[in-house]
C-alpha cells in the first residue's frame, strides 16, 4: 500500500510485477489532520510471482 499520489512507490511496485487492486481512503486516525487520505493497494498472484522467479 502507498499514498495514491506517491508515483515513485507505485512505479516501484509495478516494476516488481504487482498490480493495483484497489483504491481506498486510509484511516484518518493514523495521519495528521489535513493529510490526503487517498491510498492504493498493490498485489501479485502466486502464479505471477512463480513465473517471474523462474525467468
Amino acid at each position: 500500500m502507498t499514498a495514491a499520489d506517491n508515483n515513485v512507490s507505485r512505479a516501484t511496485m509495478a516494476a516488481g510485477g504487482l498490480q493495483c487492486v484497489r483504491t481506498f481512503h486510509a484511516d484518518a486516525g493514523d495521519w495528521p489532520p489535513g493529510t490526503d487520505l487517498r491510498a492504493v493497494e498493490y498485489a501479485i498472484t502466486q502464479e505471477r510471482w512463480n513465473t517471474q522467479r523462474s525467468t
